[in-house]
């Protein structure tokens, strides 16, 4: 099980700062032996996973786990903006030596000796140091398992040396090795964490992409890569747990969707407005007789001539828009 605190602060917060007052808070907390210590950290979205699977089978999941460290992880590793594949629910393998106690005293062996063979094949020591281009870099004697079959054909128990001439007729015995006397197999370790899908035993596998990398891509690109895997055992399946890339796409067409009525709107009251315009321009100039010309028309009129002073006025109007 897990718990999770989340606390908010007010924008301006020094989070360094308030880091610290928290680890030193937690400092003084005992807690249960069977709990793991507190771990404090600022969240970052880029170190959220973008896509989360799981590694579902009708087998072990020492097996699936093989399955996946040597045929899934790697194509989900190449992937262009892929930055770290997390493991949730793995095993750690491990070899399994069940002695048969029959077998031991048939052989006049004890559980002591056959800790101290499988403790004295398994070394690394010293072997001394070299020095090059002013460094000294050391060296170590390693000796370690490398397959079942080896450990299988380590000996226990030499045959005792026959004391004064051979016996004509009589064999001496053979050496007694680890895999008479012992059933030795890959097993599975304790896990450091469960992971079911469905109420199955399984494998998470959590994809985190790179801070520059665009989440559709990354998401679509790995669903792909893991499509085009051959050769998986047919009851080996891989489900979707979460997947941020549709959502993501889902809010873009979202946007593009309101930024295309919102233009459409705009357009309109433009449209409109300028309709208005025209039809408000068009009525002034029918009342003035100007039609749509937008001209100044003028018209001239001479009064008959007056007997004034020997004078005649001409009076002109002038019709102006």
């Amino acid at each position: 099980n897990r718990s999770v605190v989340l606390t908010s602060f007010e924008f301006g917060t020094d989070m360094a700062e308030v880091e610290n007052i928290i680890n030193s808070s937690l400092n003084g907390i005992q807690f249960p032996e069977v709990a793991n210590g507190p771990i404090v950290g600022r969240i970052n979205p880029d170190s959220f996973p973008v896509l989360q699977l799981s590694i579902t089978g009708d087998r072990e999941l020492i097996e699936l786990q093989r399955i996946l460290e040597s045929r899934i992880i790697p194509v989900i590793s190449s992937v262009d903006g892929v930055f770290r594949v997390e493991v949730n629910g793995e095993v750690q393998e491990q070899v399994t030596v069940t002695v048969d106690p029959d077998k031991l005293s048939e052989n006049a062996l004890s559980l002591f000796q056959i800790s101290q063979v499988l403790s004295e094949n398994s070394v690394t020591l010293p072997g001394g140091s070299i020095t090059s281009d002013g460094q000294v870099l050391p060296i170590k004697t390693i000796n370690t398992y490398e397959s079942l079959d080896e450990l299988k054909s380590l000996v226990v128990s030499s045959p005792v040396a026959f004391r004064g001439p051979p016996v004509t007729g009589v064999t001496p015995p053979a050496p007694v090795t680890m895999g008479e006397v012992a059933e030795i197999r890959l097993s599975s370790g304790v896990s450091t964490s469960i992971f079911r899908t469905n109420g199955k035993p399984s494998i998470g596998v959590a994809v985190i992409k790179e801070p520059d990398a665009n989440t559709i891509d990354v998401t679509t690109e790995v669903l792909t890569a893991i499509d085009d895997i051959g050769g998986l055992p047919p009851d080996v399946e891989v489900v979707t747990i979460s997947n941020d890339g549709p959502e993501i796409e889902a809010q873009i067409e979202t946007l593009e969707r309101e930024a295309i009525i919102g233009l459409i709107l705009t357009v309109t009251v433009v449209q409109d407005s300028t309709r208005r315009k025209t039809v408000e321009r068009q009525r002034v100039g029918d009342r003035f007789g100007l039609g749509n010309k937008g001209f100044f028309n003028s018209q001239t009129s001479v009064a008959p001539e007056e007997q004034s002073g020997g004078r005649g006025e001409v009076s002109r109007r002038s019709l102006d828009q």
